[in-house]
């Protein structure tokens, strides 16, 4: 028989639920041995192994859906026994091993302490859906020690020392896969040309990359300033942003003039809300935003002011205010209004 403590085994398949959300990938791979149960989801592109206490009077493989392992988390309370007579009944007539593995080989690691923050801030700005499968993930330029991100008109990118070399594009999914990982005292991380790899106490999840060309996201970074001015509340100003949003305008025009600046949203004036700068020599028309783009990176950023430049091409760089450039920021592109 097999003993599962149904707490742990519903904080278990929690873990392994990135890797089950294709249909057609439902198979649960259960291996008991030495008193534990390891739990393994695969679907080709992630591939999640999860151990949880289960006492089994005998050791070995099986697989059974994903559903069926649900039903005993959630539809009993306490422990479940499962009896060996029954494993043909629950478990699928396909043979342990024919389930599907990903093998990453050999592997190189890379520094991960004070890389999940990074990684939960930029991937944020990432694509969702966007054929372009390089602009759904997050890439680890370890050449430039840099973690960036875009869907094209927002870039999102902050600098981190991996001490390794290399760039890796990771999917969305196995980023908040990792990021969750590397909360853990101990959790290693470590990459190949296909492949990235999580692991702390017995659990590991494994990730392939995006195999695709990377754009030159250094030369977007590199703006001609035009203007700046320096935001004194980046509170004061979300908050403002957020009033204007809740009145159904998705564009809004920023004004400088006489140490204020003007929001001004679809050019309607009876919408508009002024915010304290200070300002550097300019007044005038500052840019044109789509206004959940500019709330994003606000939200990103850990500041209480914040630095906006402006470029001649209307592009955006936005920064925590006393934060040092060279530690990231984001940018937007402006639209053509």
């Amino acid at each position: 028989m097999i003993d599962f403590d149904t707490k742990k085994l519903k904080a278990a398949l929690r873990l392994l639920a990135p890797a089950l959300k294709d249909k057609h990938f439902q198979q649960v791979l259960v291996a008991c041995r030495d008193g534990m149960a390891t739990l393994t989801a695969c679907n080709l592109d992630m591939d999640i192994t999860v151990p949880t206490p289960a006492a089994a009077d005998f050791e070995g493989e099986f697989l059974v859906h994903s559903e069926w392992l649900e039903d005993v988390a959630s539809g009993f309370v306490g422990k479940f026994l499962v009896h060996n007579k029954r494993l043909k009944d629950v478990a699928s007539s396909s043979p342990a091993i024919d389930f599907p593995r990903l093998e990453p080989g050999e592997m190189k690691a890379i520094n991960s302490d004070g890389l999940g923050p990074v990684l939960s801030t930029v991937v944020k700005a990432a694509a969702k859906g966007d054929v372009r499968l390089y602009l759904t993930g997050v890439l680890l330029d370890c050449e430039a020690n840099a973690a960036v991100a875009t869907d094209g008109i927002r870039l999102a990118w902050r600098r981190f020392d991996f001490g390794a070399s290399g760039k890796y594009i990771i999917p969305a999914a196995a980023v908040k896969v990792i990021t969750s990982a590397l909360k853990h005292d101990g959790a290693r991380l470590s990459v190949s040309d296909r492949f990235i790899v999580v692991e702390h106490d017995g659990f590991k999840a494994i990730a392939k990359l995006i195999d695709w060309p990377y754009p030159d996201w250094q030369r977007v970074t590199e703006i001609n300033e035009k203007a700046r001015i320096v935001i004194k509340s980046r509170a004061v100003f979300i908050a403002a942003l957020k009033r204007i949003k809740s009145a159904k305008h998705n564009y809004i025009a920023l004004l400088a003039q006489r140490g204020l600046l003007h929001i001004e949203a679809d050019e309607l004036e009876d919408e508009a809300e002024t915010v304290e700068i200070e300002q550097y020599g300019f007044d005038g028309a500052f840019c044109s935003l789509d206004i959940s783009y500019l709330l994003a990176s606000l939200q990103a950023i850990d500041a209480q002011g914040v630095v906006m430049k402006t470029a001649e091409n209307g592009a955006v760089k936005i920064i925590g205010a006393n934060s040092a450039e060279s530690n990231g920021f984001d940018i937007i592109m402006g639209l053509n209004k």
